[in-house]
């Protein structure tokens, strides 16, 4: 931004330098916010893109920001007081959201990148994940099926079959006792968790 160059970066699949891209996937009215290593902005709900991880928009769901910039970066917080008043957008939760740092990762982000997936160099895809994330040596893990398609999402035309009475499951791996290279390598350091 305070260049204005355009920044590119390697397409995660086919291997090529494309422009960057992120995608506001639905609704949208109001600005983009920025601190230094994240862009935070309205997708329908409260949503932001971590600049370091780059792994995708990020949702925080139930909950939307003002229809002008009312997020408020202050001391290691987030602060995001309620704006929506007289808004006709039927959201449940109408309050003010307050959101500091930690450790535990727990994002998962509907990663967005310009043109065709093909040919294809690489693919890493983690099948029934709830959205794409980077590993700690910088895979991109994109989630199949794909957690929003659109606007600007990267697609993924795969098909899957099942055997009889299988299917995609999900587990909590905060609850689950994992090998501690795989739950350290499903970890990314992130800007805001």
């Amino acid at each position: 931004m305070r260049t204005g160059q355009q920044k590119s970066r390697v397409n995660p699949i086919t291997g090529k330098v494309k422009p960057w891209q992120m995608s506001r996937l639905v609704h949208h009215c109001g600005l983009i916010a920025a601190a230094a290593h994240t862009l935070l902005f309205r997708s329908w709900d409260i949503a932001c893109y971590d600049l370091l991880g780059d792994f995708g928009t990020v949702h925080f769901e139930g909950q939307r920001r003002g229809c002008h910039i009312n997020f408020i970066g202050a001391n290691g917080l987030l602060l995001i007081p309620e704006a929506s008043s007289g808004c006709m957008c039927p959201f449940p939760i109408l309050c003010t959201v307050a959101f500091k740092e930690r450790s535990l990762n727990r994002e998962w982000g509907t990663y967005s990148c310009f043109g065709a997936p093909k040919p294809v160099k690489r693919l890493s895809v983690n099948l029934g994940a709830p959205g794409d994330r980077r590993s700690k040596d910088g895979t991109l893990w994109l989630a199949y099926p794909r957690p929003f398609s659109g606007r600007l999402s990267l697609p993924l035309d795969v098909k899957i079959s099942f055997l009889p009475g299988m299917g995609y499951s999900r587990k909590n791996e905060d609850l689950m006792e994992l090998a501690g290279s795989l739950r350290a390598g499903l970890r990314p350091q992130s800007v805001l968790d």
